[in-house]
Parts: structure tokens; sequence; C-alpha cells
């Protein structure tokens, strides 16, 4: 697996807030694309496919740092993590997965 987690601070208004699961996977076809000849998509919300399989997927989640400031300007926290399948064969699994 190739494992990446990102942080990025905010203004709490920022749309990365909302659109960062997307965006997180939108990239990560982005690299997969340039590093490889593979063509891939992202499959809403938050999977990334080659092929209309699963390659791995990403997940957002955002937090308030909390800091004193006025609301107004308050920062967000947004952590971005992708997981990326690699390199594996249907002998790594067992039972029902190995059909898939």
């Amino acid at each position: 697996s190739l494992l990446l987690s990102v942080l990025l601070i905010e203004p709490e208004r920022s749309v990365l807030i909302e659109l960062g699961g997307l965006l997180g996977a939108l990239a990560a076809c982005e690299a997969i694309e340039q590093a490889t000849d593979v063509s891939c998509a992202v499959r809403w919300p938050n999977d990334v496919v080659v092929s209309g399989r699963k390659l791995g997927g990403v997940l957002a989640e955002s937090f308030v740092i909390a800091d004193g400031a006025a609301v107004a300007a308050r920062r967000v926290g947004l952590v971005i993590g992708i997981g990326l399948n690699c390199l594996q064969h249907r002998g790594h699994f067992s039972g029902e997965l190995a059909a898939k």
C-alpha cells in the first residue's frame, strides 16, 4: 500500500473544507496518471478506481483550530488521507475477495 496524509490549514469558510476528500481523490488520480500509463477515475464520493475496480480511497477530516482568535478569523485544520493498493495479486486475498 501507498499511504499519505496531508495537513492543510485553511480559513474556516474555505471551499476545501467541504471538498477535501473529492479533491484528494482527484489529486491521487492525477499523480497515478503522471507516474504510470494507467487511467483512473473518481467514484463518488472518495474511491479511486481503475477499469471500474477500486484502487484506493481518500478520507478527509476537519477540525477547528482553537487559538482564541475571533470567530470571523478562525482557522480549520483539514487532514486528507490517501490509501492506494499497490502490486497486489489474487493470491494476497482469501475467500470471497480472491474471486473479485
